[in-house]
């Protein structure tokens, strides 16, 4: 029958064939992942969730400022009425000793050039609205009538050497690259600024058009001693008695003490929330106590995975999905039963292998996060008491201060911030600085 949701006042449930697994937040339709325990008794379903009220990434510290205008729409960081030559006038202020207001707009122009990457914003409003910064005009219906430019993003030079830093050559064997302060902004500093203001109001859009998620993760138990008629009950902080758990006396064990399911908003972007997810679900299917699952993926274009669907085993290992090449999540270990990928159970590889994915994943996380990390992105890291580390355990930085569920770590001159779920090792971050 496949997996649907349906509303069961005051809750949801997830249902799949006979199994109607409950869940705290309405999924958005398609993204459910299901998986059981080889016993029947143990479920994890996780699902993305519209985030009705997510806050506003122009609240993070950006590197560049939106400026806009706007009779209906109040956007970006500053929402002007002047005129906008009177904008780039005050822009060239501190870097002429003439009078702006008596400048020619070449000359003008020119100085903003000199000392600003800026780029222009555009405005789509046809049911809704939407930010980019290039036309869509040719790209979108009645852009012709329903859309044009409403401001600038821009950012100085000073600014561009204060907060970003240039990535040295990788030196033999290194993995990250030292990075070196900016002294003189150059044209390859300028383009690696101009992708980060194209990313700020890619997230911007983001925000503008709903496509805000939260990562959802329910565990479940089935109480039911008649396999034929399954009964659900989702677990939450305090567990529930009628877990048969495999206790010492062989009754039924209360699982308890610990944090049985997860909820965390503010994912921009449905791609990003979807690896999320795949995380969150592999981090309960250990915490589940492991086995061998089984279970069905909405957001998975392929539902099984041979040994000849692989690729590059021995290091990071990908697969053909139609004609886009995946790599595969974190791979989890319990002995005696194999290897398991969050989306696609058991996979026929060695531990050996697993392990070297699992190593090159992390390194290649690590990786991006140094070079390709902007302002408002972020991933999903482990921490410890003074660590922040990755799933197989490599150190990402030492540099961390808890303040209270809110983790701030630094590395390489960026800043970080998290918030971490009670009883739970693993938190989402994203970069402030």
């Amino acid at each position: 029958m496949g997996v649907k949701t349906v509303k069961h006042a005051p809750s949801y449930y997830v249902t799949d064939g006979d199994n109607e697994l409950p869940v705290r937040f309405e999924p958005v339709d398609g993204s459910e992942v299901v998986k059981y325990s080889s016993d029947g008794k143990r479920a994890v379903i996780g699902y993305l969730c519209r985030d009705e009220d997510p806050e506003s990434p122009r609240k993070y510290d950006n590197l560049g400022k939106m400026v806009c205008w706007h009779r209906r729409y109040n956007l970006g960081d500053e929402q002007r009425t002047d005129s906008a030559e009177n904008f780039f006038r005050n822009l060239i202020s501190d870097y002429t000793d003439k009078n702006p207001d008596e400048m020619e707009i070449v000359e003008v122009h020119k100085l903003i050039e000199k000392h600003y990457v800026i780029l222009p914003l555009f405005l789509y409003d046809h049911s809704g609205i939407s930010m980019s910064t290039g036309s869509f005009i040719g790209r979108a219906q009645h852009a012709e009538w329903d859309s044009g430019q409403v401001g600038w993003i821009y950012v100085s030079h000073e600014r561009i050497m204060k907060e970003m830093a240039r990535p040295k050559k990788l030196k033999k064997g290194q993995i990250n690259p030292d990075l070196a302060p900016i002294k003189h902004v150059t044209a390859k500093d300028r383009e690696r600024a101009a992708e980060c203001l194209k990313g700020e109001v890619e997230t911007y859009d983001q925000f503008l058009t709903g496509d805000v998620y939260g990562v959802c993760v329910d565990c479940a138990v089935n109480v039911s001693e008649d396999p034929e008629s399954p009964e659900w009950e989702v677990l939450d902080e305090q567990g529930i008695i009628g877990y048969s758990g495999g206790g010492e006396d062989g009754k039924p064990n209360p699982m308890t003490g610990n944090q049985w399911e997860d909820a965390c908003w503010g994912y921009f972007g449905h791609k990003y929330a979807k690896e999320e997810l795949a995380d969150r679900v592999g981090y309960f299917i250990k915490k589940m106590g492991g086995g061998r699952w089984r279970g069905v993926n909405r957001m998975a274009k392929k539902s099984v995975l041979t040994r000849d669907d692989l690729l590059n085993l021995g290091s990071l290992i990908t697969y053909k999905d139609r004609e886009d090449e995946q790599c595969l999540g974190n791979l989890l270990y319990f002995e005696g039963h194999g290897v398991f990928e969050p989306n696609f159970g058991k996979i026929d590889i060695t531990t050996e292998e697993a392990e070297a994915h699992n190593k090159a994943l992390d390194e290649a996380m690590i990786k991006g996060l140094d070079e390709n990390c902007e302002i408002g992105q972020g991933g999903f890291f482990y921490h410890t008491d003074t660590q922040i580390r990755t799933f197989t355990g490599l150190v990402v930085s030492e540099d961390v201060d808890f303040r209270g569920k809110v983790i701030i770590f630094r590395r390489n001159g960026m800043t970080f911030r998290g918030v971490v779920s009670k009883d739970a090792d693993c938190f989402d971050f994203r970069r402030i600085a």
